[in-house]
């Protein structure tokens, strides 16, 4: 009977620290995205049209260097990225509004940020969707470690 109550208590110990891990690789993973092209098509959320060239030479004007970064002028989008986790539950955000058009898009003239469409260029889903695979591998070999040992086991995810 020790040993189950020890498992279930490691359990949800290691459920907050693994998500708390989890959700700081995709916060890491989407900070670093910013300023740079998604050249590979994953098959979900596909590669990055380039900037338009007037965006290029609207952000060249206003002394950007380099220009041509996309989702990137003075890194408002990339710092407001934040997550919370609370109970089995992970949040990664951005209260940005600029952050959501360029996450998801926009359509037709007249919307978003510059009144413009905006193509979308995700960051946060793309970069979730990218460590599935490592999150899920350190969720099961924590869970098991909970289980057989009924110690907490978390392994830091890295990209």
């Amino acid at each position: 009977m020790e040993r189950i109550e020890r498992s279930a208590l490691a359990m949800e110990e290691m459920e907050h620290r693994v998500l708390t891990e989890a959700a700081k690789a995709i916060q890491k993973g989407a900070k670093e995205q910013i300023g740079h092209y998604l050249t590979e098509d994953d098959g979900k959320f596909g590669s990055w049209l380039p900037l338009a060239e007037s965006t290029v030479e609207d952000k060249e004007k206003q002394g950007y260097a380099p220009p041509d970064n996309p989702l990137l002028r003075e890194g408002d989008v990339r710092e407001s990225i934040e997550y919370t986790v609370s109970g089995a539950e992970a949040q990664i955000g951005s209260n940005s509004d600029i952050a959501l058009y360029q996450e998801l898009g926009t359509r037709g003239p007249g919307v978003g940020a510059s009144g413009f469409h905006v193509p979308p260029r995700s960051f946060l889903g793309s970069t979730a969707f990218r460590l599935k695979d490592k999150i899920g591998q350190q969720v099961g070999y924590s869970i098991v470690s909970a289980l057989i040992e009924g110690k907490q086991t978390v392994v830091h995810i890295k990209d």
